[in-house]
């Protein structure tokens, strides 16, 4: 365990970025679980998986297989524009409800696009069952309907994405977050970024 951290950790620098986070935060635990770095006498032999980490290294595994090497397009020396938003409140039967939007400009071309709409009741119940208010959650989760969208267009490309919610940016810049709920949606939205070979930068706007 400790092997295949400190390798992670390394390549997590110069192949596969913030996507890593999840896998790394699963191995420290692991190696907690274990014992790793105790004394001899106490370390725990139990070799099963736990299902954290067992997810963490197959999503890890499966993404390092279909994202080749990043190479960015030098043509493009501007970057794509990314603007999101994630908005929820309780309705008057006290259910939260979630919407997400965002705009898309892209100065080298000036194609403008947009698009905004409603979570599902199904999504939200999942977000609300880990937090009252997962306000992060929805921000990030337009972040990912944003790459999901608009892959062709942001594939090879800088973007300079602006989100309007601290925690949620923190995440993205971390890759990962101690919500497993947020986290989720952390690990879905760099997987995007991964696979369209983009090279984000988050900043807070209000």
């Amino acid at each position: 365990l400790e092997k295949l951290r400190g390798r992670l950790m390394f390549c997590r620098t110069l192949c596969f970025g913030r996507f890593a986070a999840v896998a790394l935060r699963a191995l420290n635990a692991a190696c907690a679980r274990a014992g790793v770095g105790k004394t001899r006498g106490t370390v725990n032999t139990q070799r099963n998986l736990h299902p954290d980490l067992e997810h963490a290294l197959l999503t890890l595994a499966r993404v390092l297989r279909q994202s080749p090497s990043r190479i960015l397009r030098v043509a493009y020396l501007v970057p794509v524009l990314l603007f999101t938003e994630g908005a929820g409140e309780p309705d008057s039967t006290g259910r939260f409800i979630g919407t997400i939007g965002g705009v898309l400009l892209d100065p080298s071309d000036g194609t403008y696009r947009y698009f905004g709409g409603t979570l599902s009741q199904s999504v939200m119940r999942a977000l609300t069952s880990e937090s009252a208010n997962p306000i992060a959650a929805v921000e990030v989760l337009a972040v990912w309907a944003a790459l999901a969208l608009w892959e062709e267009r942001v594939s090879n490309r800088a973007l300079l994405g602006f989100v309007d919610n601290d925690p949620a940016k923190h995440a993205l810049v971390r890759g990962s977050s101690p919500g497993a709920d947020l986290a989720a949606c952390v690990d879905a939205a760099c997987a995007l970024e991964i696979r369209a070979k983009a090279l984000c930068y988050w900043e807070r706007v209000p």
